[in-house]
């Protein structure tokens, strides 16, 4: 049998809080706060990758500024997630779901 795990008031105002700044400054800042304290995490960091621009860091609570200078004066061209960035920008959700399907259909 699995415990159930419930929120408590405090917490539930806190998520109703997160869910009021969507859409807001704020809410990147709100979520990582709630969700470091759930799992025990203080380094915190939001990215902004783009395929045509250098990433923006949106939240850093992880990176000091001489390593956020040294990554965006070039080192960002070797981060993994950057080039999945690229590699999915070059093939959109939709077309990749249209190519499932046609699959599917060529299986039948």
């Amino acid at each position: 049998m699995t415990e159930e795990s419930t929120l408590s008031q405090a917490e539930l105002a806190r998520v109703a809080d997160l869910v009021g700044a969507v859409g807001t400054p704020e809410f990147y800042e709100r979520v990582l706060a709630l969700l470091g304290e759930r799992i025990q995490c203080e380094r915190r960091l939001v990215m902004m990758y783009s395929r045509y621009a250098r990433p923006e860091f949106i939240f850093n609570t992880s990176l000091e500024a001489d390593a956020v200078d040294i990554y965006l004066n070039g080192l960002y061209r070797l981060d993994p997630l950057l080039r999945l960035t690229i590699e999915v920008a070059a093939h959109p959700v939709d077309q990749r779901v249209d190519d499932d399907r046609d699959q599917r259909l060529g299986d039948l």
